[in-house]
């Protein structure tokens, strides 16, 4: 259990780090503080990459994680990583699982050589080695797909032969003996101890307290608990005290009552504590709130009301929150919202819904509010917005302030005469794409704006459409579904305005198309896409101009004799709900 609540706390840790990553396409993203790449994510696997790899180096690592992803590697690993929980004590099933990796990224190392050729050998060798560089984040939890043993791997490009079929046969027979023994395990004494504030471990909430450091002191005895059982006779504990708890701030305008945030922490020292297993323990062995909960610093937060605190949750900074009084106060909203005592909304009221359409397809959206005053005179913000899987953002405000009082500052340097784009929902939807996105390229014609609109409006989740050409339709021995490998392309028309608009940056006359469209398709980055039972399928047939829907049988059949179609992919949160044949005049 406390392996898997390792992993589980560290993959939250790594979430909350590349928050700040920016979007490149598909499912692929850039991180600044990386100096690997790695897929992180299981149902919506994402690709992260270093931010200073040239279009070459990229292009070499992209292919390579997405051999991975083809190959379904990064479910591989996560179910072992499983495995490897329930049987940690066997050195038998770590080796099995250091094999596997090594067999995993000697293959897609060797896929690679296969798409960009053997001339090509020095140049992936060299980003290898410029992705060992020192380590800026720290990748080790089973959600994440990391590289490593670079020199070996170096090593087998230069040489390009097929790794040795003997480590696939070990891990096989390992693997058969280790599912074997799963269902014979005996239940640990502790496993179902498990630190999930959510579940309310401590049995805290829909409680009512008289003084707020009770709740401190049943976490922390709870939490010393947990250390004495987990660990072995030789332990001492020295000392173990709470050394500190104190107001840090107060809202007001939630739940009808004020919310007040206290700092908790306290230490745990002892002697052997450093066999204390899946926590940072510094030298002296003391343990401390923060490497037992693993995700930031905790704060506890409570609603008070005739005069007695109720437990509301918990608060994390430090990873993705900091600790100014509005990135705070954001950060319970959160918790309110997932605890299902407010609605999706830090400002309620007027909204604004701003789709924002990327080039090759894709569409983000984000809801704009009112915080300070409603109507024409008010000003507009971002409330939070969401990336076209659905994943949803909050957008994060640093200030010493309440969010209250921050906005009404700035809605009265507004109405002072400054900052007027603010007034503007439009241009303040722009701006955010642009600064806190990075995507300096946005334009006004790629959004489409909804006025008052619903906070239900804004989580249905984004519906995608993506133009471009069938490179691969695969079915894999591992999966019953097909996969459809897709080089998106932008499809421009000469009527329609936000295309006019970017032919006219492409340097394309729109009144000497022929046909009166355009297919932009510079690159060639294959995004993958799974059919299933569910998925629709149109052709158009000899002869004809419109497309028709067909079986999944007739539409390969089709495929295989029209390979050099445009074809239109519609898609949710990476289920592909349409395949389209585009008629071309």
């Amino acid at each position: 259990i406390l392996f898997l609540l390792h992993g589980f706390i560290s993959n939250q840790k790594l979430k909350k780090s590349l928050k700040d990553s920016t979007y490149i396409y598909e499912n692929i993203y850039e991180n600044k503080n990386l100096n690997t790449a790695f897929i992180h994510g299981i149902i919506n696997p994402k690709i992260y990459i270093p931010n200073y790899l040239n279009e070459k180096e990229r292009e070499y690592i992209i292919i390579h994680e997405k051999t991975h992803l083809k190959r379904y590697d990064h479910i591989v690993k996560f179910l072992y990583y499983i495995v490897l929980s329930m049987h940690w004590f066997n050195p038998l099933i770590w080796i099995a699982f250091v094999l596997m990796e090594r067999d995993m990224e000697l293959s897609c190392d060797e896929a690679v050589m296969k798409k960009i050729g053997n001339d090509a050998k020095k140049d992936y060798c060299t980003t290898l080695l410029s992705l060992t560089t020192g380590h800026k984040m720290k990748i080790a939890v089973p959600l994440s797909f990391s590289e490593n043993n670079t020199k070996e791997r170096v090593k087998n490009v230069l040489n390009y032969k097929k790794p040795k079929n003997w480590v696939s046969v070990v891990l096989i027979v390992i693997i058969v003996v280790s599912v074997f023994f799963i269902f014979t395990r005996p239940k640990d004494k502790g496993e179902d101890i498990i630190n999930n504030v959510e579940d309310d471990e401590y049995g805290l909430y829909n409680r009512t307290f008289k003084d707020p450091r009770d709740v401190a002191e049943i976490i922390f005895s709870k939490e010393l608990e947990k250390v004495k059982e987990y660990t072995h006779e030789n332990v001492k504990i020295e000392e173990a005290k709470i050394t500190k708890f104190k107001r840090l701030y107060s809202y007001e305008g939630y739940l009808g009552n004020p919310i007040e945030v206290f700092t908790f922490e306290y230490i745990i020292k002892g002697k052997e504590l450093l066999d204390y297993p899946f926590v940072d323990i510094s030298n002296d062995g003391v343990l401390t709130e923060e490497n037992l909960v693993g995700v930031g610093k905790p704060l506890l937060a409570f609603s008070i009301a005739d005069g007695r605190y109720e437990f509301l949750g918990f608060i994390f900074y430090g990873e993705f929150y900091s600790d100014t009084k509005a990135e705070i106060e954001i950060g319970l909203n959160e918790l309110l919202e997932n605890r299902g005592l407010k609605g999706p909304e830090i400002f309620p009221g007027n909204h604004i819904i701003a789709e924002y359409k990327l080039r090759e397809g894709g569409t983000y959206k984000i809801l704009l509010s009112q915080p300070a005053k409603t109507g024409v005179k008010g000003i507009w913000c971002v409330d939070r917005w969401m990336d076209e899987n659905g994943n949803m953002y909050y957008n994060i405000i640093q200030s010493d302030l309440s969010l209250k009082e921050y906005y009404a500052q700035i809605q009265e340097q507004v109405d002072n005469g400054k900052n007027q784009d603010l007034l503007d929902g439009e241009k303040v939807a722009l701006n955010f794409i642009k600064e806190y996105l990075d995507h300096d390229f946005a334009k006004p014609y790629m959004f489409e704006f909804y006025e008052n609109a619903s906070i239900e409006d804004f989580l249905i989740k984004p519906t995608n459409q993506y133009f471009g050409y069938i490179m691969e339709l695969v079915k894999y021995d591992w999966s019953e579904d097909y996969t459809v490998h897709f080089d998106k392309a932008e499809f421009l028309h000469n009527v329609d305005p936000g295309d006019l608009e970017r032919l006219k940056e492409l340097g394309v006359d729109p009144n000497k198309l022929d046909n009166g469209y355009y297919i932009y398709n510079p690159t060639s980055y294959p995004a993958s896409f799974t059919i299933d039972e569910d998925t629709e399928f149109y052709i158009i047939k000899l002869g004809g101009t419109h497309a028709v829907k067909v079986s999944e049988d007739e539409f390969i059949e089709h495929y295989n004799k029209n390979k050099d179609a445009l074809y239109m992919l519609e898609d949710e949160s990476f289920k592909l709900i349409k395949v389209m044949e585009i008629y071309l005049p």
